[in-house]
């Protein structure tokens, strides 16, 4: 082979790898051209939550809630202290109020009323336990009821009963409290490293 011909074959062969090393490049833009995408797509999504929470930027460059969410937070901590402080007065005004039940007099006498649970707690039907004491079935429905604390003159009486409150659910609003409270600076690390990586890029958005 020539020296002519070894020079063409050696610069032939310099321009395949450079194709080659063009395509690669290409690749490279088109993943940074999509990595950048996606970023511009996360940063959106956090201004999302900064309207959302109307969140603002502070003079240290890190974001903050928006004051009502802390005012609507602190009513529920006053509803929980308000609650707990009535749960410890209901025992106190139980025990100075008797309750009254509310509803006409039961036509039934306490020995008719033990018979009537006795009956029923060997699983007697309430039709069955009126046929075999004489009462009427209403009045069989209503002491079973008032045993049972299901039945509407019962539960309607001047006993103050306390507040339920759900541990679980109390538990719950605590860690989301949490998570809440970190999202300001999680939002605003996360903003600031995909402007960062954006810049950094030198990726324009056209090609």
């Amino acid at each position: 082979m020539s020296d002519d011909e070894t020079r063409i074959a050696d610069l032939e062969n310099e321009i395949k790898h450079r194709d080659r090393r063009i395509l690669e490049l290409k690749r490279e833009v088109d993943e940074a051209q999509t990595l950048i995408a996606e970023m511009r797509e996360q940063v959106q999504d956090c201004n999302d939550w900064i309207e959302a929470f109307e969140m603002t930027l502070n003079d240290e460059g890190t974001y903050a809630l928006a004051p009502w969410v802390a005012k609507l937070e602190s009513y529920l901590d006053k509803y929980n202290a308000l609650a707990a402080q009535w749960n410890k007065l209901i025992p106190k005004y139980n025990a100075a109020v008797a309750p009254q039940g509310i509803g006409r007099p039961l036509a039934a006498s306490e020995a008719q009323q033990s018979q009537v649970l006795a009956m029923r707690k060997e699983g007697k039907s309430l039709r069955a336990i009126a046929a075999k004491t004489g009462l009427s079935p209403r009045t069989v429905r209503t002491i079973v009821g008032k045993a049972e604390g299901t039945d509407r003159t019962t539960k309607r009486t001047n006993e103050l009963r306390k507040l339920e409150l759900n541990r679980a659910n109390m538990a719950a609003y605590r860690a989301r409290k949490r998570a809440r409270d970190a999202l300001p600076k999680q939002i605003t690390e996360l903003v600031n490293r995909g402007r960062d990586l954006v810049k950094r890029s030198g990726v324009s958005r056209a090609r």
